[in-house]
C-alpha cells in the first residue's frame, strides 16, 4: 500500500477519507494548523501529524515527503471574507511543492463560497 498525505484531515471530507484509507492498509501524514484538534480522534495515532498549513512550503514538504497521492482537502473559506486570493496562493504553493518533489498525483478539493 502507499503513503498518503492530506491537508484538511480534521474536516468533514478528510475526517472520513483518512480513516478509510488507513483501514485499507495505507499509511499517512496529515497537515493541520491545530494538532490539538486531532486529540481523541480514533485514527490520529496511526498518522504522522505535521503542524502547519498549506501556505508554508516547508510544512507542505514535510507533509508530502514522497507520498502518493497528496490530498488537498483544506480550504481558506472560514479564515477571511475574501478567501479566493488566499486559497489560490495556498493551492499554488502546494502544487509547486508537489511538482518540485515529483508528485505522481495531487487531488484538489475546493468548494463554492456563497455571497453573504
Amino acid at each position: 500500500m502507499s503513503v498518503i498525505a492530506a491537508t484538511g484531515a480534521n474536516g468533514y471530507i478528510g475526517g472520513g477519507l483518512v480513516p478509510t484509507l488507513l483501514e485499507q492498509g495505507h499509511t499517512g501524514r496529515v497537515l493541520t494548523r491545530r494538532s490539538h484538534a486531532l486529540r481523541g480522534v480514533p485514527w490520529s495515532g496511526r498518522v504522522h501529524v505535521v503542524t502547519g498549513d498549506q501556505s508554508d512550503p516547508h510544512a507542505v514538504q514535510k507533509l508530502y515527503d514522497g507520498a502518493t497521492p497528496l490530498y488537498y482537502l483544506a480550504h481558506s473559506m472560514s479564515d477571511n471574507k475574501d478567501f479566493a486570493p488566499v486559497e489560490e496562493q495556498c493551492a499554488q504553493i502546494v502544487a509547486a511543492v508537489a511538482s518540485q518533489e515529483g508528485a505522481v498525483r495531487l487531488i484538489y478539493l475546493s468548494g463554492p463560497h456563497p455571497e453573504g
